[in-house]
């Protein structure tokens, strides 16, 4: 998006790739994990660079920007994993952006994260009018939204939707 990166939001990227990091390499304790801030650059740009870009053969054509990435890597496969962060609650630009970029590259795991939860708009369509199937970004794969707790530097758990 062109809008520009507030210092707040900038302040929760490196707890929240710590806290990712740990999340992924409990979820798969096999496979080497990597996290990188990549909000300054487009993701076709930073997957250039990287060994295993071979895992992805679209890749030029992710002209996509994504804050935070993690990386799963088997020896024989690999997977990303997307996450955004918002410093104000979560509405459904947020959403919509992120659901682009998922039905493009097709993540493992994608998450929205901000500190402030959800939007009234955004809580009552997937909670009130349970509209889940509005996370769908490929069949049975969601984006997952989630609040930030900075005193425990985690997700709270009981707050993702859908629950994992």
């Amino acid at each position: 998006m062109s809008e520009k990166t507030s210092k707040k939001e900038k302040s929760l990227y490196k707890p929240i790739l710590n806290w990712l990091k740990e999340f992924l390499e409990n979820k798969n304790p096999h496979a080497k994990i990597f996290v990188y801030d990549v909000h300054s650059r487009d993701l076709s740009d930073f997957l250039e660079r990287m060994p295993f870009k071979k895992f992805f053969p679209e890749y030029s054509t992710y002209k996509i920007k994504i804050d935070l990435l993690g990386v799963i890597q088997y020896q024989n496969k690999c997977s990303l994993v997307f996450v955004e962060v918002k410093d104000d609650q979560l509405n459904l630009r947020h959403l919509s952006q992120l659901l682009g970029y998922c039905k493009i590259v097709k993540p493992a795991i994608a998450f929205l994260i901000s500190p402030r939860g959800l939007s009234r708009p955004l809580y009552q369509l997937l909670l009130h009018f349970k509209r889940l199937d509005i996370l769908e970004y490929k069949p049975n794969y969601f984006v997952k939204i989630a609040k930030w707790d900075n005193s425990r530097r985690a997700i709270r758990m009981d707050s993702i939707i859908p629950s994992i």
